[in-house]
């Protein structure tokens, strides 16, 4: 259970890492 819960807390943090990399991305291409 433990592994389970940990498993999807690490792919939360890389599912919004990568959402904040693509914001970060996209604000560079308009300036």
């Amino acid at each position: 259970m433990f592994a389970e819960v940990l498993c999807v807390a690490v792919a939360l943090v890389l599912y919004v890492n990568t959402l904040g990399a693509d914001f970060c991305y996209d604000d560079r291409l308009q300036q």
